[in-house]
């Protein structure tokens, strides 16, 4: 019950953006993608999801290849978070989060509004329904992605009894409460069983905090993978980050990173 990629090479515009990839994501297991900018995280998140073409190698998910799944059946099974989500213009925030429930439209309606208010408390957001999206900052609009995002998941687990949730920098914008609760929400859904998170984070502390592994990319390539306290190294962070920097890396009272030049 897991993610694999055999060998993945994807290129961008006549530039190789992942080499030679392999990798097995196992679920109830968060798992955190790290790495400086630039090294591919978006990319690597983007082929699990499917939505990124592949020039090399395979995508399995639970054994069947990614690759040429019909969209509909690709959402009842994970759920994405983009770091850029595309515009959405004059919907309401309600009708934001109906966009997650679109591959369930054969769901009785009293079904998929209970579930839809469900996750819209959770966020916080469910004073928000009947406004504009456009209406709120963005650090309120990525909240919103983030409930359609988890909205999709749990829907999937709801029809399939597994289900995963891709996220791509999904506290970026967020004020510190905003990011606990938003990584609580989604390890919060893995204790459901048979779910498994990915997710792409610049903040090692969050990092520390909450995942359970780490994947590391540099230049396009696997660094390392491993439980969060293996590969949150000094030794391990300079190779990503630069070798001139000062490390701190703590896990008592609290976990956390500290990093200066």
């Amino acid at each position: 019950m897991t993610f694999k990629l055999d060998r993945v090479t994807v290129s961008r515009d006549q530039q190789v953006v992942l080499h030679d990839i392999d990798l097995q994501l196992p679920r109830e297991r968060l798992v955190g993608i790290i790495g400086p900018n630039g090294a591919g995280k978006s990319s690597l998140l983007s082929v699990l999801a499917g939505d990124l073409k592949i020039d090399q190698g395979q995508v399995l998910l639970d054994d069947v290849s990614v690759a040429g799944q019909p969209p509909g059946d690709l959402a009842k099974r994970r759920a994405i978070m983009s770091q850029q989500p595309g515009a959405i213009f004059n919907l309401s925030i309600k009708q934001v989060l109906e966009l997650g429930l679109y591959a369930f439209g054969h769901w009785p309606v009293p079904e998929r509004e209970r579930l839809l208010l469900s996750v819209a408390k959770t966020m916080g957001i469910d004073g928000w329904l009947s406004q504009s999206l456009t209406s709120r900052s963005w650090g309120q609009q990525q909240r919103v992605h983030f409930a359609r995002a988890l909205l999709q998941a749990q829907a999937a687990w709801h029809e399939q009894g597994k289900a995963w949730l891709l996220l791509d920098e999904p506290t970026a914008s967020q004020d510190p409460w905003h990011q606990q609760s938003m990584l609580a929400a989604a390890r919060d859904l893995m204790d459901w069983g048979q779910v498994g998170v990915v997710v792409v984070v610049h903040d090692l502390t969050l990092a520390a905090q909450w995942c359970d592994e780490l994947v590391v990319i540099k230049e396009g390539r696997l660094l390392a993978k491993g439980p969060c306290r293996s590969v949150l190294t000094t030794d391990q962070l300079r190779q990503a980050f630069g070798q001139d920097l000062k490390i701190d890396v703590r896990w008592e009272p609290l976990p956390g990173v500290i990093m200066s030049r």
